[in-house]
């Protein structure tokens, strides 16, 4: 089959490298993460909670416990979103990447914890310096290793496993263009309502 004149391949093509390598920029990944961790234990227990009281309420058939609990958890849940801060990461590039991560090395006790198995870097000093290195949002917490590292060490394993994920990701770019399914699917659908006709 051949190429039909016009298409975006002979566009590009016209336009100078100069030029078009100013639209380059690195990918972006974000993630939310709740502060108030504690809130989610205490919301694990009044739903307990509220099972029981709804049994009870419906077998002692007194004045209903259970919405007053139900109310205590939706606040708590509306607490728990209140403390979100969203967090996005940009990838720092390649060379920037090689640099930081021989800037860490694996310390010889640490291959041996792992039996010799061979490490990229320290993973109790890279992580924390690619975060801040990488970190956009909030924008105060750029370039704060420090910061990163207090991060790092003392939030719960499942918040750090978040924003390492999204900073991950974020420096492990993309080798093609987005290509949403779901919009896909979801303008299929629009477009067939709009066009099948009406009763």
């Amino acid at each position: 089959m051949t190429k039909e004149a016009g298409t975006d391949v002979d566009t590009q093509a016209s336009v100078p490298w100069a030029q078009r390598k100013k639209d380059h920029r690195n990918t972006v990944r974000s993630a939310t993460v709740p502060l108030r961790g504690d809130l989610l234990d205490e919301v694990d227990r009044l739903e307990d909670e509220l099972v029981r009281a709804e049994e009870a309420d419906a077998r002692l058939n007194r004045h209903p416990v259970a919405p007053s609990i139900a109310d205590r958890i939706l606040a708590l849940e509306e607490e728990a979103r209140q403390s979100e801060v969203r967090f996005s990461f940009e990838g720092v590039g390649s060379g920037r990447y090689a640099r930081l991560s021989s800037e860490h090395p694996a310390t010889d006790e640490q291959k041996e914890e792992l039996d010799g198995v061979e490490l990229e870097w320290n993973p109790e000093t890279f992580p924390p310096a690619l975060l801040a290195e990488s970190c956009v949002e909030p924008a105060e917490l750029r370039g704060d290793v420090q910061e990163w590292t207090e991060i790092h060490e003392n939030w719960s394993v499942g918040q750090v496993n978040r924003l390492w994920q999204a900073c991950s990701i974020a420096n492990a770019g993309v080798a093609e263009s987005p290509n949403s399914q779901l919009a896909s699917v979801a303008l299929r659908r629009r477009n067939s309502a709009t066009s099948s006709p009406t009763a």
